[in-house]
């Protein structure tokens, strides 16, 4: 289990808390964020975000402002009782499976295969994010966690899109890895650092300098995390943010590794490349013939798409090659492993489904546009995100269109599964959720229509507690003596 509590030596973090001890001022945290229902979001015109109050207004010009009103409302906080409650992250039990890592697994599969496929009926909340997504979200606790170009960390609730904690940061935050009671993310540009965040209340540990780095960070089974660089570095840190070993190649790695048993795989320029995980020894490498541009997965084989329009398996073992296939533009795409079947989109427009074993082609879908997001496996259905503003939900067997979903603009993310549900981003900063119809209330001819006095009643009728029985009515459920419940006028 990942210890965030060891090692807890950042100056920034014990120099921010020891000036709010001093002065018995609450943590930044603890103060609420509304969450807006309509449509469009404006940024406030000075942020109570942790990241943006120390140093006042950087780069925005606003810092007299935002020092003034601060203090104002410090000085409020002060010496009045608000009430104000900290942002905490309770868990919420979810039927099914989450989506707690990027692609859902450390091997980069892309696929739920234990869950079945859902059943996506209608949209059930739509929410606007403060920038287009820098990184596929993830799902864990009940919780949704959305990290953004606009340097933000959003997190929401997962049943019905309500926001329940947002921090601005100096860079865009590139990737999340949600634990129990932790949550670390990575963020770039003008800050390039790893953070560890305590999860109930939300609240920052540590900060760790890490390479510039676009790719979410891997947290392994023992705590211990792998984070690579745009200049080509690999780097695994231990539990306390100490180094176990620190790798250099000559091209950027602009993709997540795969984790795999005993090894780490990394793509850098055309190279595939795998490493031993215990100490970063070289165990094998394999070129191919243009640029490596998504991450590869694991399954039966190591599976990874090329900007020479190539899909490759490689032996996992010795990385020799096992067969290729070509299609008709370029792999930009992480491959998504099912039980006996490869899904990869291509920019050729379609979305081709390969035996893992031999790479013989099954079927090809056209989805009109070029194939740019990864493409996710629920059970039977292969959900994609169309650059058209759809959500498609294809057979994974046959290829065949089940249904679609508009999207106001064309998907920014790939879709994830959770709970039953479906959730993608788009390329307008919205957030969608989709799955079943909920289940709707009965109306008042579902009961016995009998009076109040033939029914007998109790005498004393709780309105504060009884069960509505129509919404929207003022009708509620009254309990007889003989044992029936009938819907009757309350108000």
């Amino acid at each position: 289990m990942f210890n965030p509590m060891e090692g807890v030596n950042t100056t920034s973090a014990a120099s921010r808390a020891s000036i709010r001890e001093s002065a018995n001022i609450p943590h930044p945290n603890s103060l609420p964020i509304p969450h807006k229902t309509r449509d469009e979001e404006r940024e406030p015109l000075c942020s109570l975000s942790p990241r943006r109050l120390l140093p006042w207004g950087e780069g925005r010009g606003e810092g007299a402002f935002c020092i003034k009103l601060i203090s104002i409302s410090l000085t409020l906080l002060l010496f009045t009782s608000c009430g104000l409650r900290t942002s905490r992250l309770t868990p919420t039990p979810v039927t099914g499976h989450e989506w707690p890592v990027w692609r859902g697994g450390l091997a980069n599969t892309g696929a739920a295969l234990n869950d079945q496929a859902p059943v996506l009926d209608t949209l059930l909340w739509r929410i606007k994010t403060g920038g287009v997504a820098a990184t596929e979200p993830v799902i864990h606790g009940g919780y949704i966690f959305f990290g953004g170009w606009d340097r933000r960390l959003e997190i929401f609730r997962a049943s019905d899109g309500g926001r329940v904690f947002r921090g601005r940061f100096k860079g865009p935050v590139t990737g999340i890895a949600p634990l129990d009671s932790t949550f670390l993310f990575a963020t770039d540009q003008d800050e390039r650092k790893l953070f560890v965040y305590t999860a109930n209340p939300v609240s920052e540990i540590r900060a760790t300098a890490i390479p510039t780095t676009s790719v979410p960070p891997r947290v392994l089974d023992d705590g211990s995390v792998i984070v690579t660089g745009m200049r080509g570095s690999l780097v695994r840190f231990d539990t306390t943010g100490g180094v176990i070993w620190n790798l250099s190649f000559d091209d950027p790695i602009t993709a997540a590794p795969a984790v795999d048993d005993s090894l780490v795989i990394v793509a850098t320029g055309r190279k595939l490349m795998a490493r031993r995980l215990s100490d970063g020894v070289a165990v094998w490498t394999h070129s191919a013939s243009g640029a490596i541009a998504a991450a590869p997965a694991v399954g039966q084989h190591v599976y990874f798409g090329s900007t020479d329009s190539l899909v490759y398996a490689l032996d996992r073992a010795h990385g020799s090659m096992v067969w290729f296939f070509s299609t008709g533009g370029q792999v930009l795409t992480t491959p998504t492993v099912g039980d006996s079947i490869v899904y990869v989109a291509s920019n050729d427009r379609s979305i081709y489904a390969l035996h893992a074993a031999t790479g013989r082609k099954v079927w090809s879908y056209d989805t009109g546009a070029p194939a740019k997001n990864n493409v996710t496996l629920a059970g039977d259905a292969l959900l994609v995100g169309s650059l058209l503003n759809k959500l498609l939900v294809l057979d994974a067997t046959t290829g065949d269109l089940r249904r679609s979903f508009d999207l106001q603009a064309a998907a920014a993310t790939a879709p994830i599964i959770a709970g039953g549900r479906v959730y993608i981003g788009d390329t307008r900063r919205r957030l969608y959720c989709f799955g079943p119809k909920p289940a709707q209330a009965p109306s008042p001819q579902d009961y016995p229509t009998r009076s109040r006095t033939a029914c007998r009643a109790t005498a004393v009728i709780r309105r504060t507690t009884a069960k509505p029985c129509h919404p929207g009515t003022g009708m509620a459920e009254l309990p007889c003596q003989n044992g029936t419940v009938i819907c009757h006028n309350v108000m």
